[in-house]
C-alpha cells in the first residue's frame, strides 16, 4: 500500500491549523444546526478574553439655542468574554483515506461540526447551572433568566396561542425589545404543536413555507435547535450524548443580546505520527468560542415540563 501523502493538507496557519472557509460545508453545518452561530451578534476576538462595553442611559432632551446641555444619567460597564476551547481528536484508518483523502476528512469534520453546534447551543441556551468553564462553559440564557427573575413559563400540557402570546408580550414590554432583531429559538419537538396552532379564523399562525425558507411566528423568524433544552451540563442531546435530554424550551428574544465571541473559526490539523504503527491518521479539530447574554430582559422562555 502506498503511504498516504499529507502534503495537500499542510498549508495551515502559523499555528499549524487549517481554518475552515465560510463557504465550506463544515461552517454551513454549524449555521444550520446552531442558532447561536446563525443568529447571535458576533464579536471577533484577538485574545482569549475581550471586554464588550455596555451603556444604558436616559433619552436625550431638547436644549434651547445657547442653553446648557445636561449630562445624561447613565450606567456603564463591560461584559467579559472568555473563549473556551472545544476540541476532539478523531482516528481515521489510512485504508479509508487512500482514494478520497480530502472528501473523507471533510465528512468527518462536517459530522464533528454538527455535533459541536448542537452542544454549543445547549451550553449557550439551556444549561441550568452555574458556569464552571468546562462542563458548563457559559452562563446560558436559561440560567440568566432563572437567577435574574426573568420570565420562564412552564407548561405540562399542549402549547397554546396564549402561551406564545404571553412570552412575546413579556419581552415587548421591556426596553430591549427591537422588532428587527427578535426571533424564536425552539427545540424541534415544538414544531408539530406550532404547525397545529390556528388563529380565531382557523388560519395557521406558523408560516412554514416550503423550499427552505425560514418559518415565522407572529412575523418573527423561528430557528429550531436541539440545544434548546434544559440540562445540567452542556450536551448535544437527541441521542448523541446518552441520557442527556431534558425539558424542551422555546425562547423568544432579541438576538443582538446574544453575544458569540469568536476567537477562531473551526480549524483542524492532521497527523500520522501517533498512529504510525497502525497506518492510521489523526484528525484534530477545534473551535474557540465565548458567549454572553447581554441583557436578561431581552428574553422570555416557554418550558415544556411534560408531554
Amino acid at each position: 500500500m502506498a503511504r498516504l501523502d499529507l502534503s495537500t493538507y499542510a498549508n495551515g496557519t502559523g499555528n499549524g491549523y487549517i481554518a475552515e472557509e465560510n463557504s465550506s460545508s463544515v461552517v454551513m453545518a454549524t449555521n444550520q444546526f446552531s442558532a447561536i452561530e446563525s443568529l447571535a451578534r458576533v464579536e471577533n476576538m484577538n485574545t482569549s478574553t475581550k471586554l464588550v462595553p455596555r451603556w444604558y442611559g436616559d433619552s436625550p432632551a431638547v436644549v434651547a439655542e445657547g442653553g446648557t446641555i445636561s449630562e445624561a444619567t447613565s450606567y456603564n460597564d463591560s461584559l467579559v468574554l472568555t473563549a473556551r476551547k472545544w476540541a476532539s481528536i478523531l482516528h481515521i484508518s489510512e485504508e479509508d483515506l487512500n482514494d478520497s483523502f480530502l472528501d473523507v476528512l471533510n465528512r468527518f469534520k462536517t459530522s464533528w461540526a454538527t455535533n459541536w453546534a448542537r452542544r454549543f447551543d445547549n451550553a449557550c441556551l439551556g444549561v441550568a447551572a452555574a458556569e464552571n468553564g468546562t462542563t458548563i462553559p457559559y452562563t446560558s440564557v436559561y440560567q440568566k433568566l432563572a437567577t435574574g427573575g426573568g420570565t420562564i413559563t412552564p407548561t405540562a400540557g399542549a402549547v397554546t396561542f396564549a402561551h406564545l402570546n404571553g412570552i412575546v408580550a413579556a419581552v415587548e414590554a421591556k426596553p430591549m425589545f427591537d422588532p428587527s432583531k427578535m426571533a424564536f429559538i425552539a427545540h424541534p419537538s415544538f414544531a408539530q404543536s406550532l404547525r397545529g396552532l390556528v388563529d380565531n379564523q382557523n388560519r395557521p399562525i406558523l408560516q412554514d413555507p416550503l423550499g427552505g425558507t425560514t418559518p415565522t411566528l407572529f412575523g418573527y423568524p423561528v430557528k429550531y435547535s436541539f440545544g434548546a433544552q434544559k440540562t445540567t451540563v452542556a450536551t448535544a442531546g437527541g441521542g448523541i450524548d446518552a441520557g442527556s435530554d431534558g425539558n424542551k424550551l422555546l425562547i423568544f428574544g432579541n438576538t443582538d443580546m446574544l453575544i458569540n465571541g469568536k476567537r477562531s473559526t473551526i480549524e483542524s490539523q492532521v497527523s500520522r505520527d501517533a498512529k504510525f504503527d497502525t497506518d492510521g491518521v489523526l484528525l484534530k479539530i477545534r473551535a474557540r468560542r465565548a458567549f454572553k447574554v447581554a441583557d436578561a430582559d431581552a428574553f422570555a422562555i416557554l418550558e415544556k415540563t411534560a408531554s
